[in-house]
């Protein structure tokens, strides 16, 4: 959480200099979309919770990040960025017992406002390499339920429930990213690479289990982290106008 802090209080201390006395006052727009990929690399991958007649699986599925963002070039070679993010990822929980298997899947939605800064590398005319490191805030809107049920071999109804009590309404992360941008000064900015977010636990779960012989009910916190391709667009530059007050001689 210090490190986050500290992040945090750099990048808008930079956003401040920028405004003030920013060499290039250019401002870039764009959208970028984000496939969200499990990966075991990035210690994103099932996790396994054994109980006495049961086993149980939490599986992290593929998801996508949206959104809109804003740039704000320091130089040709730093520039701070922000914007807003909608997040949808996928979980499916599966319940072994001896003779089947039960699963349910269930959505998480929430959205994202990052403030992160790029240093990139220049590697021909128009082709950068970029290496991103930030903040990112993520606002939880709600808890989340799902369940599934069936009717057991004594005829006993049967049921297979999650939920998901956020901790807290706002969940800060750290992100970084590497990639490589085209930039055209007609045609816009091309950026591709890959990008890791590091949460802090965003909930926790309450599973439930209940058969004609079966009762289980205890607590997990699942891993949040993701891994993501980001395919961005942002539209060619423009001059952000600042009045300085000149000073009197």
């Amino acid at each position: 959480m210090k490190v986050l802090k500290h992040i945090t209080i750099f990048l808008i201390l930079a956003s401040i200099y920028h405004c003030l006395y920013g060499q290039k006052n250019d401002v870039v727009f764009g959208f970028h979309l984000e496939p969200i990929i499990p990966n075991r690399m990035f210690r994103i991958q099932a996790e396994d919770i054994d109980k006495e007649d049961v086993s149980f699986s939490v599986i992290p599925q593929t998801g996508y990040l949206f959104g809109s963002h804003l740039s704000f070039q320091i130089t040709n070679k730093f520039t701070i960025e922000s914007g807003i993010n909608i997040v949808q990822r996928k979980i499916e929980m599966v319940a072994s017992e001896q003779h089947q298997d039960v699963s349910m899947n269930y959505k998480i939605h929430n959205f994202e406002i990052p403030l992160a800064s790029t240093f990139f590398v220049r590697l021909s005319e128009k082709i950068y390499m970029g290496q991103t490191v930030g903040v990112s805030f993520q606002l939880l809107p709600s808890h989340l339920i799902s369940s599934s049920s069936w009717v057991d071999s004594s005829g006993t109804l049967s049921k297979f429930q999650q939920i998901s009590y956020r901790r807290n309404w706002l969940v800060p992360s750290f992100k970084g990213s590497v990639g490589f941008e085209y930039r055209s000064e007609n045609d816009g900015y091309f950026y591709f690479g890959g990008i890791y977010h590091l949460f802090t636990k965003m909930y926790t779960t309450q599973i439930s289990y209940k058969t004609s012989t079966i009762n289980e009910l205890f607590d997990i916190y699942p891993q949040s982290d993701f891994f993501g391709i980001i395919f961005r667009y942002s539209f060619p530059p423009t001059q952000l106008k600042i009045n300085k007050k000149k000073k009197k001689t």
